[in-house]
């Protein structure tokens, strides 16, 4: 009787799963192959314990009674203690496989430093994988410079809420001589900014320039002014220019000079 006439026949009448077993061994094999210069030391491990597993079952098989007194111990049923397993087609057939992946992966790991066994011996598959591994690269500095961006992105955010900052980067200064600049430009941005920072107004400048200012007349950008912004004494001083003739449209000048200070005393 040949020793493996019983793996023969077990092979004869479970090939296609014995073929599919083979196939996802070698297609696990030659991935983390291709893909070990990115593994780091995964490969090692996954074959070391792979090459622990065959060197198990070599045990159990030219040491079966230590073996089996070892399963009872570890309460395994009396049946499967007893039974000579790795005699099996099945235990064989692991033990096979598991031998050729070990010996594989570490060929493999051998040769980790050149990119694997199969990119050490074929160019094109070299080729193949710095190229994809180049990709993977570039995406991973691709993310880094998105949170680099996003990062400066929540800085200007942040900065944006700051009306203050936003006065200074579009060149006013947080006083009266600023929020008259605004006014005499028609800058309906600055003039709603100015008013965010609760600005007070200590010089009769900015109301001046709403009474006589050589500015176009704008209702919306007036009406952004609050009252709170002119409780300083000197902040209405100007209100007497009302005594003289105004610019059109005079009335609504008067009005928003009335709203912002109150009637002339």
């Amino acid at each position: 009787m040949k020793p493996l006439e019983g793996l023969y026949g077990f092979i004869r009448q479970h090939l296609t799963m014995v073929n599919a077993v083979v196939l996802f061994a070698s297609t696990l094999v030659g991935l983390i192959d291709f893909l070990s210069p990115s593994l780091g030391a995964l490969p090692t491990v996954i074959y070391a314990l792979t090459t622990l597993l065959v060197l198990l079952m070599l045990v159990a098989a030219w040491f079966p009674l230590a073996w089996r007194r070892v399963l009872s111990a570890l309460g395994c049923r009396a049946d499967l203690a007893a039974s000579a397993f790795w005699r099996r087609p099945v235990w064989r057939l692991l033990l096979g496989g598991m031998v050729a992946v070990s010996l594989v992966g570490l060929v493999s790991v051998v040769h980790s430093d050149r990119g694997g066994l199969m990119a050490s011996r074929v160019p094109a598959a070299r080729g193949l994988q710095e190229s994809l591994l180049g990709v993977h690269r570039a995406l991973g500095d691709m993310g880094q410079g998105l949170s680099s961006a996003n990062a400066k992105l929540d800085v200007l955010v942040a900065a944006s809420l700051d009306p203050q900052k936003d006065l200074q980067a579009r060149g006013y200064a947080l006083d009266a001589n600023g929020l008259m600049k605004a006014i005499k430009q028609g800058d309906r941005r600055a003039v709603a900014l100015f008013v965010q920072t609760g600005y007070r107004v200590d010089k009769q400048g900015p109301l001046s320039v709403l009474i006589n200012g050589h500015q176009p007349w704008d209702h919306e950008l007036v009406s952004l002014l609050s009252p709170a912004m002119f409780e300083h004494p000197q902040a209405c001083q100007a209100r007497s220019l009302l005594r003289w003739a105004l610019k059109p449209p005079a009335q609504e000048r008067a009005a928003a000079v009335e709203r912002l200070c109150g009637p002339l005393p």
